[in-house]
Formats: structure tokens, sequence, C-alpha cells
């Protein structure tokens, strides 16, 4: 049996991270590390939504100002139809970028 040192110490901490206790429940570190990568993943999420409608936003009034609508329902349907199109996209491209770079900082 070798001797304790502080590098076999620090890798017994990591194995013990990702161990369950005899309840079934991840430690007090993994579950710290899978709240901060999801929170990331929501704060990315809303940041991405709102930078990429917002220029879908503009987009959409400098391309179709000149368009002919059948009426303004139709024009405000057709926004929303992008605007919501562009928050989803914009909203999991940043989500998934920050929720890896928080999950894998932690």
């Amino acid at each position: 049996m070798e001797p304790k040192t502080e590098k076999n110490e620090g890798i017994e901490n990591v194995k013990r991270m990702f161990q369950t206790d005899e309840f079934g429940t991840i430690s007090a570190e993994l579950n710290s590390v899978y709240q901060a990568g999801l929170f990331g993943a929501l704060v990315g999420c809303i940041y991405g939504g709102i930078i990429q409608s917002r220029e879908a936003y503009v987009d959409f009034l400098e391309k179709n100002q000149a368009t002919a609508f059948k009426d303004h329902l139709d024009a405000k349907k057709k926004l929303q139809n992008q605007f919501t199109v562009n928050f989803a996209k914009g909203g999991f491209k940043w989500g998934t970028r920050l929720g890896i770079f928080t999950t894998s900082f932690m």
C-alpha cells in the first residue's frame, strides 16, 4: 500500500465526486456543476434569443418596407413568425455554447 500524498488524495476526491451515495443521490459537487450548466444554458438561451430576434426584427422592417401585404394582420403574422424562429435559433446557438462552457469551467 502506497502512502497518501496530495496527488492520490486529489484523484480520490475526483473519483468520489462521480459516485452516488447509499441513497442513490449524486454528490454536492456534481450537483453544483449540473445546476451551473443549466443556468448558463438558460442565460445563453435568453441572451441569444434576444440578440437574434432583434436582428430579425430590424431586417424584416428594412426588407419589407415596399412589400404589399394583404392587410396589417398578414404583415404582423409574418413578422411574428420570423421573430419566433430567429429567437429559437439564437437561443439554441448561445444556450448550447454557454451551457457547455459553464459546465466545463465548473
